[in-house]
């Protein structure tokens, strides 16, 4: 296989092992800042849902305008 097939293998790797680390450490670095331990966990639940909000809007630019122009625009 090529390099650039390696270096793409990796870098999802790495990101698929970010998202749990995420949640996990966002918890615990929030919970010494809520007000209560049941909010701990809201900034991960925001960073969620805006993602899952931003989905369709940003597939139906993808669908006006390419999805390159699109991903190129978000950077």
């Amino acid at each position: 296989m090529t390099r650039n097939v390696w270096v793409l293998f990796l870098a999802q790797a790495m990101a698929f092992c970010a998202t749990p680390l995420m949640v996990f450490a966002g918890a615990l670095a929030s919970r010494d800042f809520a007000p209560s331990p049941s909010l701990s966990t809201l900034p991960v639940a925001a960073v969620f849902m805006g993602t899952a909000l931003s989905v369709y809007p940003a597939a139906l630019l993808a669908k006006r305008f390419g999805r390159k122009a699109v991903l190129m625009g978000g950077q």
